[in-house]
């Protein structure tokens, strides 16, 4: 996987584990779903920040991805104006 590094008003703490309602292309299809962002700073103030979503579960097997968010996706990441559905919303 690849790490994407990236500048953010928000701190690595702010983001980290918060729940997030997001709308994002992959691979020319577009992926919409709840998950979890993962932020971690890096020595140099850049922040790594991915989001972190579970596939629908077969039988006997689940499968966790992790998409890194881009330097387009830190600067559209806001706050759900309803946080009780989640605390960050990101469409891209």
């Amino acid at each position: 996987m690849n790490i994407i590094l990236t500048k953010s008003k928000r701190k690595a703490h702010e983001l980290d584990q918060g729940r997030i309602q997001f709308g994002i292309p992959i691979e020319g299809r577009m992926h919409e779903g709840f998950g979890t962002l993962w932020a971690t700073k890096c020595p140099d103030g850049l922040l790594s920040i991915s989001i972190v979503f579970a596939l629908p579960a077969e039988e006997h097997s689940r499968t966790q991805v992790r998409i890194p968010v881009p330097q387009s996706g830190t600067d559209a990441l806001e706050l759900h104006p309803e946080q009780s559905v989640a605390r960050f919303r990101l469409y891209l």
